[in-house]
């Protein structure tokens, strides 16, 4: 049974020169991609931090200094740190005693208004007190500086004192602005996702376009004489397809022309009469008449032409079991190539 097109490439090896040929020509779409994804990262995070961010937040900041009993300081920076902190000022000791001297505020509210960030000094705590009205924040501040100087002043040992030492009034509390790294982000992503798509498309398409797509088809390389390209002269590729055709045609000293899926273009008779075949082979018209009206169809090798760029492997691996049927031409050459293509590809090396 044969395979399809999928199962075909995915049993052969990947050709990672021909891959970075052919996504070379793809390069803008990584630019696309890269600046696609920067607008569209980019501008989802303007949209969401600008545009629909949420009602400011205001932060009263305050800076308590604690003292500790004489002798008890290294045993009690064991137990209080910026985490156990955090607990305790969510505990009746302070959040409790806060709400009985702030007005109406639960303990809850308070609880989860105010935060101890990390502790740099064991002696020093700021304490975020963070709502949507200054006025509240101001008032949970003062009401968490009497409950923390009565919780010294309660407990019964280890501390001595904590005193406000410093304290802003609440204001505006801005997060930093990350939009270029969203941007950085997005532009990365899209342009992975556009090589991904290079890549997709590379796996998905056999087209033909180098003398080694062909050696894919059973039967095909041995026969394979060599590139013509559309355009453009070559010397050395010339010589190279003039040498090879001498080996295949073995002495003979006329030829046929036909295409892989039909008769051949006019301009391709002609550029491989100006170039390619040896001196003093003939080509049969399409009459089976060489240039002198003899009939040598007979007696011609067949050689042929398969256009580059126009056919997948698969499409020419059936018409050319089709013409398995009917004998074998004894030359295949690859016409109409990419030249700088074929070039950077063969490196100027044997392909055979």
């Amino acid at each position: 049974m044969q395979m399809n097109k999928q199962e075909t490439f995915l049993s052969g090896e990947f050709d990672l020169r021909r891959f970075l040929l052919l996504a070379g020509k793809k390069l803008w779409w990584l630019i696309v991609g890269a600046v696609l994804g920067a607008v569209f990262f980019g501008g989802g995070y303007y949209i969401k931090t600008g545009l629909m961010a949420p009602q400011a937040v205001y932060r009263s900041d305050a800076l308590y200094y604690i003292t500790f009993t004489e002798g008890a300081e290294e045993i009690k920076q064991h137990f209080y740190n910026d985490y156990t902190w955090n607990d305790v000022l969510d505990s009746d000791e302070i959040a409790g005693v806060a709400a009985n001297m702030s007005g109406g505020i639960s303990k809850e509210y308070i609880a989860a208004s105010t935060r101890v960030p990390t502790m740099s000094d064991i002696h020093m705590i700021h304490v975020y007190v963070e709502d949507m009205d200054p006025q509240v924040a101001e008032q949970i501040q003062n009401a968490i500086g009497i409950a923390l100087s009565y919780f010294a002043h309660n407990t019964e040992e280890g501390f001595t004192e904590i005193s406000q030492w410093d304290r802003k009034p609440a204001e505006v509390l801005t997060e930093k602005n990350l939009i270029s790294r969203w941007i950085i982000a997005g532009a990365l992503l899209g342009g992975l996702c556009a090589l991904l798509g290079v890549a997709y498309i590379y796996v998905m398409d056999d087209t033909v376009r180098l003398e080694s797509d062909l050696y894919r088809i059973p039967g095909m390389r041995e026969r394979i004489a060599g590139s013509e390209f559309g355009g453009r002269k070559d010397a050395k590729e010339q010589e190279w397809l003039r040498e090879r055709l001498s080996q295949i045609l073995d002495g003979r000293m006329s030829v046929k022309l036909a295409g892989a899926d039909g008769k051949p273009a006019e301009d391709v008779i002609a550029k491989v009469i100006r170039g390619g075949l040896p001196e003093g082979v003939s080509i049969i018209t399409g009459n089976g008449k060489d240039k002198k009206g003899k009939n040598e169809s007979e007696a011609a090798a067949t050689i042929c032409c398969v256009s580059a760029g126009n056919i997948t492997a698969a499409q020419l691996q059936r018409l050319w079991a089709a013409t398995e049927k009917k004998g074998l031409p004894e030359a295949v050459i690859l016409t109409g190539v990419d030249h700088a293509l074929h070039k950077a590809y063969y490196l100027g090396r044997n392909r055979g």
